[in-house]
């Protein structure tokens, strides 16, 4: 267990604020321990990445399990529970009731924003560019380039819709499909777009799910297919990366990386590479953790991210006058 894990397992001693009592009744259920027993439990037997985290699970119980008893509000519970799932340092696991979220973000939170959405409305985009379902595409002219935003794989589009917007480049010197921070979403989705990159089916990488309390008690792994479908775009691609690229845009950087046309520009993605389960608990909060670990074909885990094929960090002073270091960058190559 690192340091400041144990540091944070010492400090887990929480109070109820004077607002929370007059929200919150003062006693608590009397199912407190069988709500922090289940969720423990739960992960226990099916959280993948306690190895991989460095946390010894065992002592997180032993350090918390006796504050629950001291405990005299719903409020303090839900605090206790969600600092010892954020101890896993995974934005897929979190805890969920009607007044708060836990949640874990210091996987992008003191990393470089790199992206600026004024800058590309106003500066690249324009007034001449298309919008086809979840894409703002345009031309970058003078330079015969294509661009192409996709804010979100939660954004849904048809294959025809893919397609449209392949070709309309087809032509191009080259294209730029800024991902950047868009927070995941379909798998579905990303494979799609994924599968207008490739030429022939390829394996993007591989999936064990947790099957038991052991630390080795995964299922056999299993390969997961980027298929060759659609519009081929062979010209060269930048696909344009930072640190608040999670999840299902992790995954489709590891799929498309090393493509012989494509190149991954920017900064490392933010993780989340495994699938999030839910889970419910008797008071009625909800819970969510990362059952399943992903790795590329030579055992790189998509849990600590995908690095860029050639690292850049915006420009400050270039932002101010509208000049945006990662597309800038990607024109001069593709020049």
């Amino acid at each position: 267990m690192k340091i400041w894990q144990k540091i944070l397992l010492v400090g887990l001693s929480l109070t109820v604020t004077a607002c929370e009592r007059l929200l919150f009744p003062d006693v608590i259920e009397d199912n407190k321990v069988e709500n922090f027993d289940l969720l423990w439990k739960t992960l226990n037997a099916k959280y993948a990445y306690f190895e991989l985290k460095e946390v010894d699970w065992q002592m997180v119980y032993d350090t918390c399990r006796p504050k629950v008893d001291e405990l005299h509000s719903p409020v303090a519970l839900f605090d206790l529970m969600a600092d010892m799932l954020n101890l896993l340092q995974d934005g897929h696991t979190n805890l969920i009731s009607g007044f708060d979220i836990g949640r874990n973000w210091n996987w992008y939170l003191h990393r470089p924003v790199n992206f600026d959405w004024n800058v590309i409305e106003r500066h690249y985009l324009g007034d001449d560019y298309h919008i086809t379902g979840p894409f703002y595409h345009s031309w970058l002219l003078p330079d015969s380039v294509g661009y192409v935003y996709y804010g979100s794989f939660s954004g849904d589009f048809s294959a025809s819709q893919l397609d449209l917007i392949m070709q309309r480049f087809d032509r191009a010197k080259g294209l730029i499909l800024d991902l950047r921070d868009n927070g995941g979403g379909s798998l579905g989705n990303a494979l799609a777009l994924a599968g207008r990159l490739v030429m022939a089916d390829r394996i993007a990488f591989f999936e064990e799910a947790k099957n038991g309390a052991g630390p080795n008690d995964f299922t056999s792994a299993q390969p997961v297919y980027v298929r060759r479908q659609g519009f081929f775009y062979g010209n060269p691609v930048f696909v344009l990366t930072n640190r608040q690229c999670y999840s299902a845009t992790n995954s489709f950087a590891a799929m498309v990386k090393g493509l012989p046309q494509v190149r991954l520009l920017g900064d490392t993605t933010g993780g989340g590479g495994g699938l999030p389960v839910y889970g419910d608990l008797p008071n009625g909060w909800t819970f969510r953790y990362s059952a399943t670990r992903t790795f590329t074909p030579n055992g790189h885990s998509l849990e600590l991210g995908i690095a860029p094929d050639i690292a850049v960090d915006l420009d400050s002073l270039a932002l101010r006058s509208g000049i945006d270091s990662y597309i800038e960058s990607a024109r001069i190559l593709l020049q």
